[in-house]
C-alpha cells in the first residue's frame, strides 16, 4: 500500500509519440583520466528518435546519430528543442582563464556536449514565420520596413545637424531639392542678364513671364533648453517634493563634455552648511547610480539607488572605483554610517541654466504603490527632450516593461569611470570655498 500511495503521488510523465526527438538523461560522474568533471558535464545525450512505446511510459529509442538502440522510462527524457537560442556569453575572470588557450572550433554545440544540431540557414527556414507574421496583419496596417535616414536618426538622436535632419524626412528633403532648383535657376538668369550686352540695350519695362515661385522648405527648428524656476518658485517646490529629485547636467572637472545626473537635494545638509542656500542657489546633491543588474532594463524597470563610497577611500586608491549601493530603506542611513560609508555628495548651482534640467520631482508608482527607486515615464520623456545638452545616453523607453528584480541589500559596483570622477571632484575645490 505504501509504495502504491508514492506512485499515485508522482506527477504524470510526458507521453511521447513515435517519430518525437528527445534528450535522455543520463548520470555523470567525474573522472580525472578523462579531464571530466561532473558539475559541468552536460547530464543529457542525444539526440534519440523515439521507434516504439513499451509498458510503464518506458520507450524504444535510437540514436539519430550512432543508430545505437535502448530504453529510458519517460521521467529520463525531455523534448529536443526545434531550434536553440544560445544564452548570453560568460564574461568574467575565470572564464576568460579558462579558455585563454581554446581553439576556435566549427560546430561550437559540440562543446556543449550538443551532438547532432543543425542550425537554421539564414533567410531560408525563417520564410515560414514571416509568412505567418505577414498574414497576421491587416491590409489597413501593413508592416512598415524603416528607411535608411529613419535608422540613422535612430541610432543618433539629438546629434543629427540640419542636413541630416532633411535628409530623413522625405518631404522635406523634396521641397528643398526644388527650392535649390529654383534658387539657382534665378541666379543663373540674374547673372546672364548682367553680363549680355544685349540685355542692356532692352526696354527696362519688358519683364518676364511669370514663374512659380517656391518657396524655402521649414528647416528643423533648433533645440530648446530647459528654462529654470525663479528662486522662490523653486523654494516651495522643494519644500512640497518629498523626494526632491532632479536632473542635472553635471561635468566633471577637467572634462570637456556634460552628462546628466539623477540627485537628491540634501536641503537639510544645505541649510546647515549654507544658509543663504535659498537666495544664490547653491544646493547639496546626493548623487544617484543605476543597479548594476538593471543596465538591460526598460527606463521605468531600472532602479537607481544613492551611490555611497568608503570615508577612507580619498587615501587609497583601491577603492576610488569601487561604489555602495544600499537598498532604499528606512534604516539606510544607519546602515551606511555603521559600515564606514558615505554619500557621494556635490555643491551645484541648481538654478544655472548649464546644470538645471528637470526636478524637483518624486519617485515613480507603479500598480498604486510609490517606489523608492524608480523614475517614472513622463520625467523619462521629459530628459529626452534635451538630448543635445549631454553626452551619455538615457535609457530606453522600448524594452520589457515586466522584470523580476533579485538583489542583495547592499551591492558594490567597480568601473573606472567612477575612479576618475572621484578623483577629479576631490581634487577640485567645492563652490563654497571659492566664493
Amino acid at each position: 500500500m505504501h509504495r502504491e500511495l508514492i506512485i499515485a503521488k508522482r506527477p504524470d510523465p510526458l507521453h511521447y509519440e513515435v517519430g518525437d526527438m528527445v534528450f535522455s538523461r543520463v548520470s555523470v560522474k567525474s573522472d580525472k583520466k578523462k579531464g571530466r568533471v561532473a558539475k559541468v558535464t552536460q547530464p543529457y545525450t542525444g539526440p534519440w528518435e523515439i521507434i516504439r512505446k513499451l509498458k510503464g511510459s518506458s520507450y524504444e529509442l535510437k540514436h539519430s546519430i550512432t543508430g545505437q538502440l535502448g530504453k529510458r522510462h519517460a521521467a529520463h527524457l525531455s523534448p529536443f528543442p526545434p531550434n536553440l537560442i544560445p544564452y548570453e556569453p560568460i564574461n568574467t575572470t575565470d572564464h576568460k582563464y579558462g579558455t585563454l588557450y581554446e581553439e576556435m572550433v566549427a560546430d561550437p554545440y559540440k562543446r556543449a556536449s550538443i551532438k547532432g544540431f543543425e542550425p537554421f540557414e539564414p533567410f531560408q527556414d525563417l520564410a515560414e514565420p514571416f509568412n505567418l507574421l505577414v498574414d497576421s496583419h491587416c491590409d489597413s496596417d501593413p508592416i512598415h520596413f524603416p528607411t535608411l535616414a529613419e535608422l540613422n536618426a535612430e541610432f543618433y538622436p539629438g546629434l543629427l545637424n540640419d542636413e541630416n535632419d532633411i535628409l530623413a524626412d522625405d518631404e522635406l528633403s523634396a521641397s528643398f531639392e526644388a527650392y535649390l532648383i529654383q534658387t539657382r535657376s534665378m541666379t543663373r538668369k540674374s547673372a546672364t542678364s548682367s553680363t549680355s550686352p544685349a540685355d542692356s540695350t532692352a526696354s527696362p519695362t519688358t519683364k518676364p513671364a511669370d514663374s512659380p515661385v517656391v518657396q524655402p522648405p521649414n528647416l528643423p527648428a533648433t533645440p530648446v533648453s530647459p528654462t529654470p524656476p525663479s528662486i522662490s518658485t523653486l523654494t516651495s517646490q522643494l519644500i512640497a517634493s518629498e523626494n526632491k529629485l532632479f536632473f542635472i547636467r553635471h561635468r566633471i572637472p577637467g572634462s570637456s563634455s556634460s552628462e546628466w545626473y539623477l540627485v537628491r537635494v540634501a536641503l537639510r545638509d544645505t541649510l546647515s552648511a549654507h544658509p543663504n542656500a535659498l537666495q544664490d542657489g547653491k544646493f547639496l546633491v546626493d548623487f544617484y547610480m543605476l543597479h548594476p543588474s538593471d543596465k538591460r532594463f526598460n527606463a521605468t524597470n531600472q532602479r537607481y539607488w544613492l551611490e555611497y563610497h568608503s570615508t577612507d577611500a580619498s587615501f587609497g586608491p583601491l577603492h576610488q572605483s569601487t561604489a555602495h549601493l544600499i537598498r532604499p530603506s528606512s534604516e539606510e542611513a544607519l546602515y551606511a554610517s555603521a559600515n564606514g560609508l558615505q554619500p557621494f555628495r556635490q555643491w551645484v548651482r541648481l538654478l544655472n541654466s548649464d546644470t538645471y534640467i528637470h526636478g524637483p520631482f518624486n519617485f515613480s508608482t507603479l500598480n498604486g504603490r510609490v517606489t523608492k527607486d524608480r523614475v517614472s515615464e513622463s520625467d523619462w520623456l521629459t530628459l529626452r527632450k534635451y538630448e543635445h545638452l549631454y553626452s551619455n545616453q538615457v535609457p530606453p523607453m522600448n524594452l520589457q516593461q515586466y522584470t523580476v528584480h533579485l538583489g542583495q541589500f547592499h551591492t558594490t559596483s567597480d568601473d573606472q569611470a567612477l575612479a576618475a570622477r572621484f578623483t577629479a571632484c576631490f581634487a577640485t575645490p567645492t563652490p563654497l570655498s571659492t566664493t
